[in-house]
């Protein structure tokens, strides 16, 4: 996998599957950002959030129930985790 950018598509990635990378970042943070990118997206995209807070992937999920996008996964990445969102 390619490195990624703070907001956009690596390259190996389709036009539908943006990548956010906010290792570093800690709660809200992960959270905000990625429905900051997710209202910007187009119904059906995937956003790819890599974190490293050990609750943003229990952050993400809620952020998912409540603003109707689906949870595709979690999967684990470097020291980090990798979850992919679809938009809703």
């Amino acid at each position: 996998m390619n490195d990624v950018s703070e907001f956009g598509m690596d390259e190996s990635s389709n036009p539908d599957e943006i990548w956010l990378d906010v290792r570093g970042e800690f709660c809200p943070v992960p959270a905000a950002r990625a429905k900051q990118q997710l209202d910007v997206l187009s119904e059906g995209a995937q956003l790819k959030v890599w974190t490293t807070d050990p609750l943003a992937p229990v952050d993400l999920e809620v952020l998912c129930e409540r603003l109707g996008h689906r949870l595709i996964s979690h999967a684990p990445k470097d020291s980090g985790v990798v979850t992919t969102i679809e938009k809703g």
